[in-house]
């Protein structure tokens, strides 16, 4: 099989390192190829991201992470072949399509199609989540400005997929995070052109999130209903110490606030990791999403409860919790 890896954020070092490793063992009986970026999507850029706030940075602050970026996919470049964005983007084709947005209304913007897919609902996923909206309803001029940010960046890594795809026969596109909005971008271009595609991530547990990776169907909200259907087949007598370990680790890594990727600020006070659970000593652990990730899934088509396996109990998280506090207040003896 030919396999391309759209892995365009070398910058994200320790995760690039392990699509370069899964590449290597593909190669044994494959041929592996990888797209790459050269300031392409730095406006959008979720490696960028990670290290500030993208809309806030002058042009020498963006340009250092990119070079850094760009660094480290040259030693990738000694060992795969790389499909560079700009390489392979009509300019014409992508001035011409930005043009029409001039003339477009903010509603219509927001559901424009590239090739039957929704452009400007997927770039709301990205867009919804870096700014930590909780409705896009009243969006001023700045943060709509913003928006045209990531709705540009996508509809461009599109459009260079599209003809990447054209020029080159692929049996396999292989991306990370699928609900970011370029990356799912690029898959639903992939299945328009009757290609597979799988996601690959690391583990889940922050604690040691590198020892542990992970490759599944396109789109997270599937991972997810895997673990739920996974989940009743545990053998709960058989649960090992180790077990427990990483969970008290995740717990643990939750507080103290260590990775890029909890966003909650870090515990101030001290606080009690012996998790002491005495008999007739009950304890519940409540896990939530930020109120921001739920709206960014539902605005670009990605909500859970849209599957029919699936249906809303609560409101929202805080009806939730106030259900939860209510009926641990009521049955106490239990």
């Amino acid at each position: 099989m030919r396999i391309l890896f759209f892995s365009p954020y070398a910058g994200f070092w320790k995760h690039y390192i392990q699509d370069i490793v899964v590449a290597d063992s593909l190669k044994k009986k494959h041929e592996v190829f990888f797209v790459g970026c050269n300031t392409d999507i730095n406006f959008s850029c979720m490696y960028i991201n990670s290290k500030t706030q993208i809309n806030t940075i002058n042009e020498n602050e963006r340009k250092k992470y990119c070079n850094d970026c760009i660094n480290k996919k040259k030693i990738n470049l000694k060992k795969n072949k790389i499909f560079e964005i700009s390489d392979y983007l009509n300019k014409n084709e992508y001035n011409d399509l930005c043009k029409k947005l001039e003339n477009l209304s903010k509603e219509k913007i927001k559901n424009f199609c590239y090739k039957k897919i929704n452009i400007g609902k997927i770039a709301l996923y990205d867009f919804i989540l870096l700014n930590k909206l909780n409705d896009i309803n009243k969006i001023d001029e700045k943060l709509w400005n913003n928006y045209l940010l990531h709705f540009k960046s996508t509809l461009k890594v599109t459009s260079s997929i599209d003809n990447l795809i054209k020029n080159n026969q692929f049996d396999l596109i292989i991306t990370s995070n699928n609900l970011y909005s370029i990356n799912q971008c690029v898959v639903k271009i992939a299945e328009l052109n009757n290609i597979k595609c799988l996601s690959i991530a690391p583990g889940k547990n922050f604690f040691d999130r590198l020892s542990k990776i992970s490759i599944f169907k396109p789109i997270l909200v599937n991972e997810t209903e895997h673990h739920v259907k996974k989940w009743d087949q545990i053998d709960r007598n058989h649960i090992k110490i180790k077990d427990f370990d990483n969970l008290k680790n995740y717990i643990i890594s939750l507080f103290e606030s260590d990775h890029k990727m909890i966003y909650s600020p870090k515990v101030k006070k001290k606080v009690d990791f012996k998790f002491k659970f005495n008999p007739g000593n009950k304890k519940i652990l409540v896990i939530l999403s930020g109120a921001d990730e739920n709206l960014s899934a539902i605005e670009s088509g990605n909500d859970i409860t849209s599957n029919h396996n699936y249906k809303r109990v609560f409101k929202d998280q805080l009806s939730w919790i106030e259900k939860l506090l209510n009926y641990a207040q009521n049955n106490l003896d239990k």
